[in-house]
């Protein structure tokens, strides 16, 4: 498509995506791992759970800064420092030699991660300003791509029996290198974001009807990374194998459908795509609820794929241009408090799900999404 060819031909554009996609490559490479590190240290689900938590207690921890820091330092030193250290976190946390250090680098690496969740997205607005493109979708489809590329590799190499600790040092190592060409390459980027930013922005109705938004979109995709292959599984009682299709299909319906973002949000509108997105994603909920074998449950993740997809670039997009807000705090406001749909939704749901059945749980799911519609259509009232 001409769009993905400009986007590939653009020097800046490409080199932002590669800044999403191996980030993506080296938590997708360290997810993969997290069974083997539970073996290692005789860990059960609990305290799995709660090494496991470290990761978004430092991203709740930075996100509320990250903007302050960005206005500091500038978008480049924020991409460079920020790689860098989820780089060597990630890359070193399965050499870690007790669960509590596991649980401190997991800590550090959310930290530096929400700080380049920031730098990369803030630049990527930024070249859409500047060079006049529209590229953050494809950005995040590289995520998606990125993730995938990451897991499969990590499959090879677990089948292949490499250590663990020895394919995360020498991955932690090439990304570093890529980080460190990426940083370069921005460098002709006009920095104008130093000194422009404070800490978190108090939200106002248009940036409090984004969050809830895009907190309805994040415990969609929270739904489809915990519990698909357990409702395939448990529910519509699947074969494991089969189980562990559904999230690879969500995933794939994802990553196209953001490749394509940018050529349709620039021929139908970001409102009118958010809003078809909630219907799409609330309809693929109810399609979970009513499924009565494991392929019409394969089928409903797949289009829970595409109504989420353009959830996050679109909103992303959004929240860095909120009048009087600038753009690197509304974008740390908007991720500090809609990535909590993300973190405390699929929990929830289990919760809910332990009275009541996971099948009829989804249905609050579905209702969330298909109530985000109607802030959609407050969004568009406001724009307008």
């Amino acid at each position: 498509m001409r769009h993905l060819y400009a986007f590939f031909r653009h020097k800046l554009a490409v080199h932002t995506g590669l800044l999403f996609a191996v980030d993506s490559i080296l938590f997708g490479s360290w997810v993969a791992h997290i069974p083997w590190l539970k073996e290692r240290f005789g860990l059960d689900e609990a305290g799995l759970g709660i090494v496991l938590f470290g990761l978004p207690a430092g991203l709740l921890t930075m996100n509320p800064i990250s903007g302050k820091i960005i206005a500091r330092i500038g978008l480049r030193n924020a991409c460079l420092i920020g790689g860098t250290g989820v780089t060597l976190c990630l890359g070193s946390v399965v050499s870690m030699p007790n669960p509590y250090f596991v649980f401190g680098a997991l800590y550090f690496a959310g930290a530096f991660n929400a700080l380049l969740n920031v730098a990369m997205n803030t630049t990527a607005a930024e070249i859409e300003r500047l060079e006049k493109i529209k590229i953050m979708s494809v950005c995040h489809g590289m995520w998606s791509f990125g993730g995938m590329v990451g897991a499969g590799v990590t499959a090879a190499t677990i089948a292949l029996h490499i250590d663990p600790r020895f394919h995360m040092a020498v991955l932690a190592i090439v990304i570093l290198m890529v980080i460190l060409r990426v940083v370069y390459i921005l460098s002709s980027l006009p920095d104008e974001f130093k000194g422009s930013s404070q800490a978190l922005a108090k939200p106002n109705l248009w940036l409090l009807l984004l969050i809830f938004v895009g907190f309805s979109v994040n415990v969609g995709e929270g739904i489809a990374f915990d519990w698909s292959a357990v409702y395939l599984k448990e529910t519509l009682l699947s074969t494991p194998s089969t189980a562990a299709l559904a999230f690879t299909l969500f995933s794939c319906a994802m990553m196209l459908s953001r490749f394509t973002g940018d050529l349709l949000i620039a021929r139908f509108g970001s409102h009118s795509l958010l809003a078809t997105g909630g219907i799409v994603g609330g309809s693929a909920m109810i399609m979970l609820v009513l499924a009565s074998s494991p392929w019409m449950g394969l089928g409903a993740f797949l289009i829970l794929g595409i109504g989420v997809s353009l959830g996050a670039p679109i909103t992303y997009a959004m929240s860095m241009r909120i009048p009087s807000i600038p753009p690197a705090t509304g974008l740390a406001t908007y991720a500090t408090f809609s990535f909590l749909g993300f973190l405390i939704g699929p929990p929830i749901i289990g919760l809910i799900a332990k009275a009541i059945g996971l099948r009829y749980a989804f249905i609050i799911v579905s209702a969330l999404l298909l109530t985000s519609v109607f802030a959609t259509r407050g969004l568009l009232k406001k724009s307008s």
